[in-house]
């Protein structure tokens, strides 16, 4: 029988969260006219100019109160060239997923991003892993915000002002990774009375305060705790394993404005999982995983209309795990720590041009992966050992639009430090042309170079990945990229259309050789297991928008080829391990009346590669089986349909109560996961699907 443990010391996560309070008690009120403060300033110069004050009211705040009036708000926006946005709006009017209206979900829909299935989380953009992708909240990055078999992210929705996916066309401020970017921008803004809401639902619950402190500074509070075992623990179930499971999450984001030109904003993340899985041999694992993100930023527009952006950050993530199976024992750990520090200028040059220029210094501290382990005549135990890697990089795009044409330019050179001295330097240059009016086309062609690792011992939906950094034995990961993209939009902007042609070329991409047994091997060294080779990704998405009316929704489709060779498997091109060659995703919402919004979500995505047992035979009562060609073979087409349905059953002036029903799964198709070697006398294959009947849900939000 397992027992269920509850664990009280404080973790470094914790740490993060708390520290973040106190700062935001050290803030104090004033006065404003009217009681309005800037949301947090984007990164987009463009949007940091438009953010200006009229009579003490920030203009971003008086747009999006007209908005949220307006019933027909947009689902997606396509703001630019491979930029898609969704708003605190439009993530409380899409289909829900088990009553949750999860931001990063939403994210895994559009095109260019691999679809999800029931055992992986994460966002794979074209082609990459997920570990290429930059998340973000304020200035921190975060390093796995996943929750188990893709219920959903530590974000919750109505904490949050926007999010954005930016795929392939980054200036020289981006982060250090070879993948896209996703910004989670909270919101900072000051109501002008207490607001919040509450959600009652069958698998988690969570609450959101917002607290006006004076008129210059707000409290933003969000948390939320799953209590899954309860109705749905039948279901998860694999194979023999039983499972319990849980997760917490919280959010908190403070704005300050102590005059009508400084805006300081405080934000905070903190997420934990807890999972146990046992059989009838007494078996037990047992995975935990936590997160943590704080950062403090403050910005400052001059009287000329320049603007300065200053902050500081932290972050962490960590997991481990523990397994007990007869008579071995053994246990695993990895987590990483980031401290950091940025400065940018946004400087206006003449009428058409901009400047954006500046610095960022990062400490990461890693501990790729601790193991010890006793039984069977074996025991491991090895020291812990710590890695420490500076990271310091300047940057400086040049921006100018006039007419139809646009250009942007810019570099990025850094400096890393782990055991010995890296540099690179990476040129970017994007060109775009308004060939007709509402149609936009934008080429661009960049270097990018990623420093941080993410290496995967196994592939079963559970978090056994660490983080390492680049070093001489394990060199930093290069990409050259290109992208040829294409916009358009109707006059009344009800229509749109994005498409975008990439090709990705990879170099010194790393992955580990190393099986899931040889863990316990008393000679396993992970670095040594590591294999280092390149790639190439190349592909199409297509994404349509129709953004007002009754009947809202997107379409998106991707075709996406990425194939890897590494010296150690044979140096044979392979398919990357978590790419789909197609993705088809529909979208689609209908508001027939004010009180009634329904939605529904359609994928249809190809399998993805995978390693086919050829043979199997019996060693100590184990099953072996040797195994064909490396991702030789591909899981059968993935395909499913979710719906939704929101009731307001009370509107009556800042207080309304919305009932939603959704159902995940409707017509009960099993998407196969795994495919595994399972029978003792002969080769038999089985196919393992999770959560292949409809799982309705039902949620009770109130808002006030």
């Amino acid at each position: 029988m397992v027992q269920y443990r509850i664990e009280t010391k404080i973790n470094s996560g914790i740490l993060l969260f708390l520290i973040s309070l106190v700062l935001s008690a050290t803030s104090h009120a004033g006065t404003l006219k009217d009681g309005f403060v800037a949301d947090n300033l984007s990164d987009n110069p463009a949007a940091a100019t438009a953010d200006t004050l009229v009579d003490g009211v920030v203009a971003d705040t008086l747009s999006r109160a007209v908005v949220s009036a307006d019933r027909n708000n947009p689902t997606i926006t396509i703001r630019e060239a491979s930029v898609i946005a969704l708003d605190a709006i439009s993530l409380e009017r899409l289909p829900k997923f088990l009553g949750s209206a999860d931001p990063i979900r939403y994210i895994q829909t559009v095109s260019g991003v691999m679809t999800n299935n029931e055992s992986t989380a994460g966002v794979y953009v074209q082609g990459c892993d997920e570990s290429a992708s930059a998340i973000m909240i304020g200035d921190a990055a975060v390093y796995y915000p996943n929750h188990l078999l893709g219920i959903g992210s530590g974000f919750i929705g109505s904490h949050l002002k926007e999010v954005s996916l930016e795929k392939s066309i980054h200036g020289a401020s981006s982060p250090n990774r070879i993948g896209g970017l996703i910004n989670i921008v909270p919101d900072s803004s000051i109501p002008r009375n207490f607001t919040g809401n509450v959600t009652l639902g069958l698998i988690a619950s969570e609450a959101t305060l917002k607290t006006p402190m004076g008129k210059k500074a707000s409290f933003n509070f969000s948390a939320r705790a799953s209590y899954i075992n309860a109705i749905f623990g039948p279901l998860l179930k694999f194979e023999d394993f039983r499972t319990g499971y849980g997760y917490q999450d919280m959010n908190m984001t403070m704005g300050f404005q102590p005059t009508a030109n400084d805006k300081i904003v405080l934000t905070s993340y903190f997420g934990r999982d807890q999972m146990n899985l046992y059989d009838k041999t007494s078996t037990d694992i047992v995975p935990r995983w936590r997160n943590g993100a704080v950062s403090l930023s403050w910005d400052h527009h001059f009287s000329d209309g320049n603007l300065s952006h200053t902050a500081i950050w932290a972050s962490h993530y960590g997991n481990n795990l523990k397994l007990w199976t007869g008579t071995i024992s053994a246990s695993s750990r990895s987590n990483i720590l980031s401290y950091g520090v940025r400065q940018r200028f946004d400087i206006s040059v003449g009428e058409s041009g901009n400047i954006q220029t500046g610095f960022e210094y990062t400490l990461n501290q890693t501990l790729p992966l601790w193991i010890n382990s006793t039984g069977e005549d074996v025991i491991v135990q090895r020291d812990v050992k710590y890695d420490f890697a500076h990271e310091a990089s300047i940057f400086a795009d040049y921006m100018f639009h006039k007419g139809i044409f646009g250009l942007k330019a810019g570099v990025k050179g850094t400096f890393w430090h782990n055991g010995g001295p890296m540099l690179s330097l990476d040129p970017r240059l994007s060109l775009s042309f308004d060939v007709a009016p509402k149609h936009t086309l934008t080429f661009h062609a960049g270097l990018y170079h990623q420093y941080l690792h993410k290496i995967a011992i196994f592939d079963c939906g559970l978090p056994g990945d660490f983080w390492t950094v680049a070093s001489k034995d394990l060199p930093s990961e290069m990409a050259i990229s290109t992208t040829l993209a294409y916009n358009w939009s109707s006059t009344d902007d009800m229509w749109s259309i994005a498409a975008e042609v990439y090709g990705k070329r990879i170099f010194r991409t790393a992955k580990c050789a190393a099986s899931v047994i040889s863990l316990v091997d008393k000679q396993f060294d992970y670095a040594s297991a590591m294999c280092i080779g390149d790639g190439y990704n190349y592909g199409f998405d297509l994404t349509a928008t129709k953004t007002r009316g009754i009947f809202k929704g997107y379409v998106s489709y991707s075709f996406c080829m990425a194939m890897r060779r590494f010296e150690k498997l044979g140096y044979y091109w392979i398919p990357a391990d978590n790419t789909r060659r197609h993705n088809l995703n529909i979208v689609a919402t209908v508001n027939p009346w004010r009180n009634w919004n329904f939605g529904a979500s359609f994928v249809l995505a190809t399998g993805t590669p995978y390693t086919a047992p050829r043979y199997s035979y019996i060693v100590a009562n184990r099953i072996i089986a040797q195994y064909s060609a490396y991702n030789a073979n591909f899981l059968p087409l993935t395909h499913r349909l979710d719906i939704s349905a929101d009731w307001t059953v009370l509107n009556r002036g800042r207080h309304t109560l919305v009932i939603d029903l959704s159902v995940y799964n409707v017509y009960s198709h099993s998407n196969i996961q795994f495919i595994l070697p399972m029978s003792q006398s002969a080769l038999t294959l089985k196919q393992i699907a999770l959560l292949a009947i409809p799982i309705p849900s039902l949620s009770l939000t109130y808002r006030f």
